[in-house]
């Protein structure tokens, strides 16, 4: 929630996990909800090039019916993840 700007809030029964695979190991990825799942042309989407500062994990964007639509690379979103996690495990209880 806190890499895409939303405030913290304790896992609630109707939130999701996005099951993926990176970095060689399986991980789940907690979400809020989920639209759906879209397939799309491998040659439908556009590479990001840059347009997102700061955000290597954001490799392109594919048009949907709904509108625009983020593709993340899970294993470089994984790498910018991990630093926030290990401070955070670190923190004194």
């Amino acid at each position: 929630r806190v890499r895409f700007g939303r405030p913290p809030r304790p896992m609630e029964l109707s939130d999701k996990l996005i099951v993926a695979r990176a970095h060689g190991r399986a991980l789940a990825v907690w979400v809020d909800a989920v639209d759906g799942l879209a397939g799309a042309d491998a040659g439908g989407w556009t590479p990001s090039g840059g347009l997102l500062v700061g955000d290597r994990s954001v490799v392109g964007v594919v048009r949907t019916p709904a509108g625009a639509c983020a593709i993340h690379d899970v294993d470089a979103f994984v790498s910018a993840c991990e630093p926030d996690a290990l401070a955070a495990a670190l923190e004194p209880a």
